[in-house]
């Protein structure tokens, strides 16, 4: 450190000390006003420090002065590594840690880009309609921004990598139909993804396209133009809306959760119905003493032709089930639905002896422990009934499910059992 100060024409002895140090203050000689000297400061931490000067004046008078002064770091830096990283894209991030590497080399190396519907925004898409199909589809060009940044030991993050590239995409949605005054349930989608709606006016009126969950909707005219969008709230509290005579098409988009929409020229309608399962029995309620309650088990949409409900009834297998409330002078309740996927089949036993095979499963119901005859296996796709003779070498590989199961129900198990005899 060197130090320098100017007193007014001063000559002799002057102080100086470090910082609050004044115990070990040291003197020095000046010969003129200026001062110039080497301190050693080998003993103090590497930082700012402050140097104070006391000198005499030539009026007599002493004068002090203050000088800021820096140590410089010269401790070696640690040799830095990875700890991990990050990526992402637009704002979707991931983070990967790393057991400190020295370095990480990507070669050919896939990250999992997202589809447009994951990412991408409806309102970006431009829609055009085939009548002869029912079918709608949207072109768009969506942005996809990738960055990267990793992080060294010392916690700290390096500058970001980062990557713009424009993604097109088709998407074509058949349209489901929606009759008036009645409803249809539509599935959670991603925030780019739509559900396409067809729907009839017969008679020129003002109508409510309602949801029973909030989505946004944008409305065609069955040549492709644009009528109107609804917002959220348009869509949860019923937007007024006058339709002449003819075919509509409804985009619906940004669906956060499993949804219900109606279409009626009333804003009253029938509470939605609820649905209750316990102990093996299913039961529905509505709140409207004079609702009719439909059901199905298939999750296909119920309606009036549908089953009426009467009672609760015993339920023992994996079902869909959706109910609607219907009745007079009001539309339709919102669709109610209740999935029941706790019965699983088990893997089966598969037992071979004197060139005969037989196929085994234990399926629990509630207390009950049975085991089930009526399995089919797909190798020969045929109930299988009672032990079968096998006179060949071969592999007992097989899918097995309840007979009477739809695909939706089916939860099959494999079970691996190889064959091999001599007998031809």
């Amino acid at each position: 450190m060197t130090q320098a100060a100017t007193a007014d024409t001063l000559q002799g002895n002057y102080t100086y000390w470090i910082d609050n140090d004044i115990q070990n203050a040291k003197t020095a000689q000046s010969a003129t006003g200026n001062l110039s000297n080497e301190i050693d400061i080998a003993g103090y931490a590497p930082g700012l420090h402050t140097l104070n000067i006391r000198m005499k004046a030539k009026d007599c008078s002493y004068k002090f002065y203050i000088a800021p002064s820096e140590k410089p770091d010269t401790t070696p830096e640690a040799e830095a590594s990875l700890i991990g990283y990050k990526y992402g894209f637009n704002e979707s991030v991931t983070n990967v840690k790393l057991d400190n590497l020295k370095e990480i080399t990507f070669t050919n190396t896939l990250f999992d880009i997202p589809a447009p519907t994951e990412f991408a925004k409806v309102e970006d898409g431009k829609f055009s309609i085939d009548k002869a199909s029912s079918t709608v589809k949207m072109s768009r060009k969506s942005e996809l921004n990738f960055s990267m940044q990793f992080q060294g030991s010392n916690r700290q993050w390096s500058n970001i990598l980062h990557k713009d590239t424009v993604i097109a995409d088709n998407i074509n949605r058949q349209a489901v139909e929606l009759k008036t005054y009645s409803s249809i349930s539509l599935d959670k989608i991603g925030r780019g993804d739509f559900h396409a709606v067809k729907f009839t006016i017969d008679k020129a009126n003002t109508y409510y396209l309602v949801s029973s969950k909030a989505s946004r909707i944008a409305l065609y005219n069955e040549d492709g133009t644009e009528m109107q969008r609804f917002s959220e709230t348009d869509t949860q509290q019923g937007k007024a809306t006058y339709f002449n005579t003819g075919t509509y098409y409804a985009v619906v988009y940004n669906l956060g959760s499993n949804t219900s929409l109606r279409l009626s020229d009333k804003q009253n309608a029938m509470p939605t119905p609820v649905i209750n399962y316990k102990d093996e029995m299913l039961s529905i309620s509505c709140t409207d003493a004079d609702a009719k309650v439909y059901y199905t088990l298939d999750g296909t949409e119920p309606n009036a032709q549908s089953q009426l409900y009467k009672e609760a009834f015993k339920l023992d297998h994996n079902a869909t089930v959706k109910a609607i409330a219907i009745g007079k002078d009001c539309a339709d309740s919102y669709i109610a639905t209740y999935q029941i996927d706790s019965y699983a089949v088990a893997a089966p036993t598969i037992s071979y002896s004197n060139l005969h095979i037989c196929f085994g499963e234990a399926l629990h119901f509630g207390s009950i422990l049975r085991r089930c005859q009526d399995l089919l296996y797909t190798g020969r796709n045929r109930a299988y009934q009672q032990e079968q003779s096998l006179h060949r070498s071969g592999g007992a590989d097989e899918e097995l499910h309840r007979e009477g199961d739809s695909p939706a129900q089916r939860l099959p198990r494999l079970a691996g059992y190889h064959l091999s005899t001599e007998c031809g």
